[in-house]
């Protein structure tokens, strides 16, 4: 009996004295490794604007081209070697060898309120209308490359002895709206020559909203869309909407990979991305 008992505890001292079995480790799957990305950020476009384009784009205009590009006013023209060495793209008035054309220009109008005397008299607005197609303003357009397709002789004699018949001897004041664009200043003082006094409103911005309160005799803007001149004609008449010169914008690209785009009044837009592509996450072996 007494050996039993010792079998017993001696069995259970060994069993206690095995060693625990070690668990299996877990299983880890694989990880992919992320190569190092060699993107690149797109090195900024640097825009210049021809000298002739000074004061003549909208602060609207000039924010669109801002979000895109370093914008600067250049002192040099066309030719100059320092102009093309430190742009991206180069834009002005004019038309250039070896530059690309907007494909659409401006289109330099003035419309006529009809409405508001004195200009209810037809007369009065037809010497108004010849004195503004005159020759000699597009002479002094030539640095902006301008063109015409109606072109007449300045009379200023004839215009003043008109309005002093007419009442006017020391002739009349009209309100004027007025895109800054080339040529008004010209304008402007062609017309004070002749006795007519333009007070004048700066538009910046879009004119449509503005010109529908009719409270104005003479605007001068940019009409270059159909849709633009559509709008113009419906409220005003045709024969009341006149073209006076067409101005074209030109450009040079010195990075072929520069997408342009053009804002409404002609200017390209230019775009790059990145230079390279972010490599794609690949899984170890």
């Amino acid at each position: 009996m007494i050996r039993i008992l010792v079998l017993a505890v001696l069995a259970i001292v060994l069993a206690a004295c095995e060693a625990e079995a070690t668990p299996a480790p877990p299983l880890i799957p694989d990880t992919p490794t992320v190569a190092p990305s060699t993107a690149t950020a797109a090195p900024p476009v640097r825009y210049g604007l021809l000298p002739n384009t000074d004061g003549f784009i909208s602060s609207s205009e000039r924010n669109q081209l801002a979000q895109f590009a370093l914008v600067d006013d250049i002192q040099q023209d066309s030719g100059s070697i320092l102009a093309q060495d430190t742009y991206d793209i180069i834009a002005g008035y004019g038309i250039y060898d070896g530059w690309e054309l907007s494909p659409q220009g401006q289109s330099l109008t003035i419309v006529i309120n009809t409405e508001l005397a004195p200009l209810d008299d037809p007369e009065i607005v037809e010497a108004i209308i010849t004195n503004s197609q005159a020759e000699i303003l597009l002479r002094q357009l030539q640095q902006y490359g301008a063109t015409a397709d109606v072109s007449t002789q300045l009379n200023r004699v004839e215009l003043r002895s008109l309005l002093a018949n007419k009442g006017y001897p020391d002739g009349i004041l009209l309100n004027t709206v007025y895109q800054q664009l080339p040529g008004f200043a010209i304008w402007r003082a062609q017309l004070g020559d002749a006795n007519i006094t333009l007070q004048a409103s700066l538009i910046d911005g879009d004119f449509q909203s503005l010109l529908a309160t009719g409270q104005f005799h003479l605007a001068f803007l940019n009409a270059a869309n159909d849709e633009s001149r559509s709008e113009l004609t419906d409220a005003f008449g045709e024969d009341n909407v006149i073209n006076l010169y067409n101005l074209p914008i030109s450009y040079q690209l010195r990075d072929p990979n520069i997408r342009v785009t053009f804002s409404e009044s002609g200017w390209p837009i230019p775009q790059r991305g990145t230079l390279t592509e972010a490599s794609t996450p690949t899984p170890s072996e």
